[in-house]
């Protein structure tokens, strides 16, 4: 019996990827772009792991959806592959996983270690490839203005959000941008600097 494989990511060309990979490996596999189609296809492709991004787009995150399969399916197997060091930049909620493998993309070294991930969490273990050594490190509440930031999100907007003052905001906007050493002059704009940083998995979170 071939090991069933469902993989969830918005983004065409990684789902692409990763489904020739994991067909490569000899697993039986089905790619999905929404939270929509995965939740669908964990009832009638009925698999033994899922691959699931974090970031999302609009809709449920990859945190609630691996929820949800610890509700309904704890028996799959469970595997975050993303651009994110930190399930906490995407969702701020403090969601708890368990026996969950994390990889981060662009710390993998080959594919192979995306199979170790599966056979790991098929065997009741966790795979973990995410070398946070030089990335930044911020605060839950950094990291949830930082997530706002990236979303597009005005400082007024934060500041509704949050239920917060607006001057409260700025200084937490301050002391993020201090921690990730981004500063407001003619050479950089210190919000696309951080967004930038974000999305390159140049941030973590003190968890």
């Amino acid at each position: 019996m071939k090991i069933r494989v469902l993989h969830v990511d918005d983004d065409a060309f990684t789902r692409e990827v990763t489904h020739t990979t994991l067909t490569s490996f000899g697993f039986e596999a089905q790619a999905v772009p929404s939270a929509a189609e995965f939740m669908s296809a964990l009832e009638e492709f009925d698999p033994h792991v899922v691959l699931v991004d974090l970031d999302l787009g609009a809709g449920p995150n990859g945190v609630q959806l691996l929820q949800l399969v610890e509700r309904d399916a704890p028996w799959v197997g469970k595997v975050i592959v993303t651009s994110h060091r930190s399930p906490s930049l995407v969702d701020p909620s403090g969601g708890k996983l368990t026996d969950v493998s994390y990889i981060v993309k662009s710390d993998l070294a080959s594919s192979d270690q995306l199979r170790e991930a599966i056979e790991a969490t098929l065997a009741g273990e966790t795979f973990i490839v995410n070398d946070d050594g030089d990335a930044a490190r911020l605060t839950s509440a950094q990291a949830e203005v930082l997530r706002m930031l990236a979303a597009g999100m005005s400082n007024e907007a934060i500041s509704k959000e949050r239920g917060c003052s607006l001057r409260g905001v700025e200084r937490i906007i301050s002391r993020t941008f201090a921690t990730l050493g981004v500063n407001s002059d003619e050479r950089q704009n210190p919000r696309v600097a951080a967004i930038s940083m974000l999305t390159k998995a140049q941030v973590t979170v003190n968890d």
